[in-house]
């Protein structure tokens, strides 16, 4: 029980880069290489604040540092951003710069302000992380790949509905929905294969898209109903720009058909 207690009273190292600063919880012990943490188990981490009812640390190599941490029973993490991660299971392998979460039958993953700018929440029922490396020595999340039942919604207004989706966390954010794909955005909703929404600059790329536009920011006390191959839309200026087999129908007056 001595390296039990010596391992929850200071630090531990995750790999050769990547470190926790303290572990706690009710009750520890080991099972072969691994530690395991039950009741009210926290472990401060580069990643942020992991928080579980049960853990387990395990080691690659037998005479190595901990890598890989799973946590079960209502998992939380507070992001350094101060964001979150709630779920009910969360496998995470640090050498592998990889993790996986996963929900309950009844219930779902959840994400909110994962990244600066407009508030972004994600929820689904399967989540695949890919994590990289900082100068720092800590890791943050690079990609999220969303599977089964993705619902965003972004700002104040927009909402995203999709089969799967993946959130990018490069130079440039960007979330690419794709199968079965809904946007609403106060009363326009637009269906599409595929919508790539940019987190930097508002744009939104629409593949196949068709819908209904009857939202006062584009056209005053009108409904307009729409099909194309591709429609971009440009948040700042308020500019819908269709290209490739366009076809727009007011209800009252008039319809129009083109390539651009």
């Amino acid at each position: 029980m001595k390296s039990s207690l010596a391992l929850l009273l200071f630090p531990c190292l995750l790999s050769a880069e990547i470190t926790t600063s303290s572990i706690s919880s009710k009750k520890a012990s080991y099972d072969k290489e691994a530690l395991v943490l039950k009741g009210e188990v926290q472990v401060e981490h580069s990643l942020g604040k992991m928080q579980s009812g049960l853990a387990r640390l395990e080691k690659k190599d037998a005479n190595g540092p901990f890598s890989i941490i799973h946590l079960n029973n209502n998992v939380e993490i507070t992001l350094q951003n101060l964001g979150k991660i709630l779920c009910d299971r969360a496998d995470f392998d640090f050498n592998a710069l990889v993790g996986k979460l996963f929900s309950k039958a009844s219930e779902k993953i959840y994400f909110s302000n994962i990244t600066s700018g407009p508030a972004l929440f994600l929820s689904t029922r399967g989540a695949i992380i890919k994590f990289a490396k900082e100068a720092s020595g800590g890791v943050k999340i690079a990609k999220i790949q969303a599977e089964d039942d993705v619902h965003i919604h972004y700002g104040k207004e927009i909402t995203l509905t999709a089969d799967h989706a993946l959130y990018c966390n490069g130079k440039t954010p960007y979330i690419r929905a794709y199968s079965n794909c809904l946007l609403t955005h106060l009363d326009d909703r637009i269906d599409a294969r595929e919508i790539d929404l940019s987190l930097t600059n508002s744009q939104i790329l629409f593949l196949s898209p068709k819908g209904i536009l009857k939202s006062s920011v584009f056209f005053e006390n009108q409904k307009i109903n729409f099909s194309c191959n591709q429609l971009i839309w440009q948040r700042a200026e308020n500019l819908l720009t269709l290209t490739g087999d366009v076809s727009i129908h007011d209800e009252t007056l008039w319809e129009i058909f083109c390539d651009n």
